[in-house]
This record gives C-alpha cells, structure tokens and sequence, in this order.
C-alpha cells in the first residue's frame, strides 16, 4: 500500500545519484548567524550526534536547522528558560546549546531542559492518521510510524552534551513530564514531537508561561508524516485565537506579543 501522495517517492527518485554536499554548500554556505558561519555548525551538529536525513528532507533539515538557530540567537537578550520537546538523536537540542554558547562562551547548559520518551514515539491517535489507497482501489488510514519508533537511549544521547553538563534531561512520555519542570518564564520552546496529544500538551503547558517575545516553533506543523502535529498546532490557536506564521519549511513560530506591541 502507498500514500494517496506521491511526493516523497517522487524526490527520493529525483536525489539518486545526487552530489548532495555540492548542493548544500552552494544553498547553505553562505548562511550566517550572529556568532558566525551557520553551515559548518550545523554540519558538527550534525556528526557530533550521529544524525542523518532522508533524501527528500536532507536540504530542509538545514533550512530548518538555520530558522531554529536564528529564533534561538532572537530570543537569546530575553533570558529565560528554553525546552525541546522531542529530542530523538540530540541535533536541534545541541545546536541551540551551540548557539546559546557562542552568545555567551561561559554557558554550561543552564535552563536548557530536554524532554523525551527516550523510548520513541507515543502511540498515534485518530488525529495522526494518513490515508492509504490501495491496490483495489479502496483508502484505509493508518499512522505512518507505529509507538516506539525513532527510540535512542537517555544515557546515549546525555554523552553527546558533555560541554553542556547543566542541561536537564527528563525522561517520560509527554505531555505527562511538564508537570517535572520547574517553574520557569520560557523564552524559547522548540516541539519536535511528531504526533497529535504530545504537540497539544506542550502547548497548553508552555503557552500561558511564555516571557514577552519568546517563541514557540513547532516542527511539523506540515509534515507529510505527521499530520497531528499540525492538526494540534490549528486547534489549540483557533481556540486561543494566536496569531501565528508558517514558514516555507513546513514550521509554524507563535512570538508572544511585548508589552510594547500590546499597547500600540
């Protein structure tokens, strides 16, 4: 059985054969953040935790990788806590600690928490599902990863951030660990989680608590794997009635207003 869209195959077909890195340091290259060139960062970040990407996504994941690095050196002058949400293999997570430690080379991981199951997906929800068509013609939905997909070890990942020994890790399936947080002002929260419940959660936690300015960048809120991660992101801010941008990549950021945009 395949999705109904025949997109991913289709771009899996087109990279064979491909000089990807050629590519990537033409597109990428000249890419720069405030502490200096983003491209070689990414691609330490990128070894330093063993992460890979499928064909059709590896020139977006360094697209995405950048809009995070760039929110993350915005957000940076606020102070405040920040917290991935889905960390999997440690990329995005070591990155904005990379990012955070070229603004300021004494920080050690302070207020930066990692949340994750370490023992991979939770179990999809009716919200999460695709639909598959068949070879008779007939559709049947099912969700494109089973529970306990994309599982990497706490104690394997924790070896990646040894210059950063004050970040928080707290194992657990969420949203069930926000209650584990401390209470903090958040000005950065990163949700990487993939399915419908976990995204939701992280928004009704991290929302109320976000500091004037800070962000809220959702990673699949287009995601042609995971629907319910974007599913979650309409409903919660349709109900809450945020404003929102989605970004070409597939992202979607909430900023929370300042004061001072509040009283124009």
């Amino acid at each position: 059985m395949q999705p109904q869209s025949h997109d991913l195959v289709l771009l899996d077909r087109v990279h064979k054969g491909v000089d990807i890195k050629t590519h990537a340091q033409i597109l990428f290259g000249g890419l720069q953040l405030e502490m200096g060139p983003f491209y070689p960062l990414c691609i330490d970040c990128l070894n330093a935790t063993r992460t890979g990407a499928a064909a059709w996504k590896v020139f977006r994941r360094v697209q995405r990788a950048f809009h995070l690095a760039r929110y993350v050196e915005h957000v940076a002058p606020l102070g405040g806590a920040m917290a991935e949400c889905g960390v999997f293999q440690g990329f995005s997570a070591l990155l904005t600690c990379r990012v955070r430690q070229g603004r300021d080379p004494a920080f050690r991981g302070r207020d930066q928490f990692l949340l994750d199951s370490f023992e991979g997906l939770s179990a999809p929800v009716t919200e999460d599902m695709l639909e598959y068509s068949g070879e008779g013609g007939g559709v049947t939905r099912r969700p494109s990863h089973a529970k306990g997909h994309f599982a990497v070890g706490m104690d394997s990942v924790r070896e990646r951030f040894g210059d950063f020994p004050e970040v928080g890790f707290i194992k657990g399936w969420l949203p069930g660990t926000l209650s584990q947080l401390p209470e903090r002002k958040w000005s950065f929260v990163h949700i990487d989680v993939d399915l419908y419940e976990p995204t939701l959660g992280c928004l009704e936690y991290f929302y109320p608590r976000m500091m004037p300015g800070g962000v809220i960048l959702n990673d699949d809120f287009s995601s042609p794997l995971f629907p319910g991660g974007g599913r979650a992101w309409i409903e919660f801010f349709d109900r809450v009635g945020g404003s929102y941008a989605v970004l070409d990549t597939g992202q979607s950021v909430f900023m929370k207003p300042s004061f001072a945009e509040r009283a124009v």
